[in-house]
Parts: structure tokens; sequence; C-alpha cells
């Protein structure tokens, strides 16, 4: 049976749009294919007792940092370090010393 909304949710009119699932996802694969550490970094977890999936990946000079969110308003301390955001499906809300997250936010940061 197809979706009563299919002509509203579909393929054709996500790519349209500019903050589509699809194009998310071809900004994801562009950000791995350009940074090493998430391809072949060593891992680190980050994610403590926290409702949330933190962790480094390191791959000779270069460092990532990855925040997968689940809860509403969830604040991060991040590791140390300068970071520079490359990719969210959120809005970054960052402080001097921790991070608030929307639920459910995705955001990849590398080591300046």
């Amino acid at each position: 049976s197809v979706n009563a909304h299919a002509s509203e949710q579909n393929l054709e009119t996500d790519r349209a749009r500019e903050k589509s699932i699809f194009k998310f996802y071809q900004r994801m694969l562009a950000v791995r294919k350009q940074c090493s550490a998430l391809r072949y970094g060593e891992f680190e977890n980050h994610s403590g007792e926290k409702n949330a999936f933190v962790f480094t990946r390191t791959y000779q000079k270069e460092r990532v940092l990855v925040v997968c969110n689940y809860e509403e308003g969830q604040t991060i301390v991040p590791p140390s370090g300068q970071w520079r955001l490359v990719l969210t499906n959120g809005v970054a809300k960052e402080k001097e010393k921790e991070w608030v997250f929307e639920p459910y936010q995705v955001a990849v940061y590398v080591e300046k």
C-alpha cells in the first residue's frame, strides 16, 4: 500500500528542499570523505553517563569530535581543544565551556 502522504513526502520533494534528509546525508558523506580521522582514526568514547553518544577519532594530526544527542536541552562539556563546527542538523549553541544540543541533533567538529 502507498503512504497517504506520498505526494508530499517523497524523494523528489525531499531533494528539492534545502534542509532535506537527503542533502544532510550527502553533506555527511562528503565530510567523511574529507576527514581521514573519521575513516581511519582511533576511537575514544567521551559519552559518560549522559543520554548522548560523544566520541573523538584521531588520525595522525587530525582530530574529529562527533556528538549525537538524544535528549531535550542536553548540555555537553566538550573534550579539551579548539573545535570548529563542520556539520549539524540543528542549531549549535556553543558556550565557552559547555554546549547545548537540541533533541536528536548530530554535530561534527574538527579540531582547529
